[in-house]
């Protein structure tokens, strides 16, 4: 009798998502699992979900594992709910995993926000198919018109070899790039684009649940208007620059897409040019998130990362910019370049609403495309960054920040919006629509 009550509790915790049961401070009823059975997958070969839990046969499994390991499920990105429980059957305490998969072929058009600017919208059709072959293999091509015209074309095999945990990803870019470099608009006399091409494959090795490390070799193509543009390339208006990239990353988040405990490291070095037409650069890469609960249903998060570029011959492609990719909000605008980027960002969130799974009954559409789970969550937040010329100490007086709160709305798997409003050192307020996470 105490076994069926201790899984009628389990039971009912993980389907009301109660948030209070996850930071309670005291030792939590466990169960120790005999059987694992997967249901629903009809595609997904059940070694890709097996891959992401962190319990095995004969493991202790309490209430607080039950809720990582549902989000490590769902952060695969191919499921539109999963749901882990207990259920004693005889002697065994069996544990069912159900899942429910995501639709996998996506030709749909879309549009864009380059670099988080409302004022550089891309749009076109994005074919992607998830989830290929059941192996979670991604086919991703992306024909784009608009602000930086492209093809993209990539490919991920997450599993090339199975027993060794190797993995390989591919990717190619043809288009157009719109400059960013100040000082090469100033010597053209205006913005201009220059045709880019790269091309890039990965090999890499899963070492743990949550370490990779990858080796990559790339191939870029750099076509400009003048030669007179880029003084390091005065010769000719084209630059070709081979690289050779080392990454290694750890990521125990529990769901990727909005994590809420966890920690996430991701480090890069990559070898540019490798003295092609006298060409000899390296672009550092570090960034480090932390996630976790606070209690009374409040979160934490922060994130510390850099990006160092030093050597001869830097191409402006690769300087390291402010007020593209990475914003400060509050200042979120302003635009710096140069060789060293230092960024960090603390936020404070509360669920409004937590998770509710809709699903809606319409004609015609496949009910894999029916199903979303909707969260609403409120933010406090500050951000700061700086850029600096060249590598030197620095101070707290180099920092640009801003501050201020916001509401994410959650559309999982597919995306979240915020509506912010911030402000800057200097009192400036400012209101910001934005799509995706903000780390």
């Amino acid at each position: 009798m105490r076994k069926v009550l201790l899984v009628i509790f389990l039971l009912a915790s993980c389907s009301f998502a109660r948030t209070e049961s996850d930071t309670t401070e005291y030792k939590e009823p466990f169960v120790v699992v005999d059987t694992i059975i997967i249901r629903g997958n009809k595609i997904t070969e059940p070694h890709i979900i097996f891959n992401e839990i962190t319990f095995q046969k004969r493991d202790s499994l309490t209430l607080k594992s039950l809720n990582y390991n549902k989000e490590r499920i769902y952060s695969l990105g191919i499921f539109n709910k999963v749901n882990i429980f207990p259920v004693p059957e005889g002697n065994k305490m069996v544990v069912y995993i159900d899942v429910e998969e995501a639709w996998y072929i996506w030709p749909i058009p879309f549009i864009d926000l380059v670099d988080r600017d409302w004022k550089k919208i891309s749009y076109g059709i994005d074919l992607t198919i998830k989830n290929f072959r059941g192996e979670n293999q991604n086919v991703h091509v992306k024909g784009a018109l608009g602000y930086d015209p492209h093809l993209a074309i990539s490919y991920t095999i997450p599993y090339l070899l199975r027993k060794e945990q190797v993995f390989l990803n591919w990717s190619g870019y043809f288009g157009d790039l719109n400059n960013r470099n100040k000082h090469a608009d100033s010597l053209y006399g205006e913005n201009y684009t220059q045709r880019y091409m790269y091309s890039t494959i990965a090999i890499g090795k899963r070492f743990s649940l949550y370490d990779r490390a990858t080796i990559s070799g790339t191939f870029e193509y750099i076509n400009t208007p003048q030669s007179k543009i880029h003084p390091s390339f005065p010769k000719s208006n084209i630059a070709r620059i081979p690289s050779l990239g080392l990454a290694f990353s750890h990521d125990s988040r529990d769901l990727a897409q909005f994590p809420i405990n966890g920690l996430f490291l991701s480090t890069e070095y990559d070898f540019k040019g490798l003295g092609l037409d006298s060409t000899n650069y390296s672009v550092f890469l570090f960034d480090y998130r932390q996630y976790e609960e606070l209690g009374y249903k409040i979160s934490l998060k922060w994130r510390l990362a850099t990006r160092q570029v030093f050597g001869t011959n830097i191409h402006y492609i690769d300087y390291s910019y402010l007020g593209y990719t990475e914003r400060i909000r509050g200042d979120f605008n302003l635009q710096e370049e140069g060789n060293s980027l230092y960024f960090t960002s603390v936020e404070i969130k509360y669920p409004l609403l937590k998770e509710w799974n809709l699903h809606l009954h319409l004609p015609i559409i496949p009910e894999s495309l029916q199903s979303y789970r909707i969260a609403l969550y409120y933010q406090l937040f500050f951000d700061a960054g700086t850029m600096l010329q060249k590598i030197k100490n620095i101070s707290f007086n180099d920092f640009e920040s801003g501050y201020g709160g916001g509401f994410s709305i959650l559309f999982l798997p597919y995306n979240v919006l915020r509506l912010e409003m911030a402000m800057n050192k200097f009192g400036k307020l400012e209101y910001i629509v934005d799509l995706g996470l903000s780390f």
